[in-house]
């Protein structure tokens, strides 16, 4: 499937693959498809930083 747009605060992507679980996972997850578009994303301290 594709996400016709995916906004996360201010950032906003259009045309985004996707995959729906058919179990749930206890997480939310962002895949490659959707942070290789960033110019960067580092994990510190359990918070995720995005950088566009």
């Amino acid at each position: 499937m594709t996400l016709g747009e995916m906004t996360i605060g201010a950032l906003q992507l259009r045309q985004v693959p996707a995959v729906v679980n058919e179990q749930p996972i206890g997480v939310s997850l962002l895949g490659m498809s959707f942070l290789s578009r960033l110019d960067g994303y580092a994990v510190q301290g359990g918070v995720m930083i995005l950088n566009w």
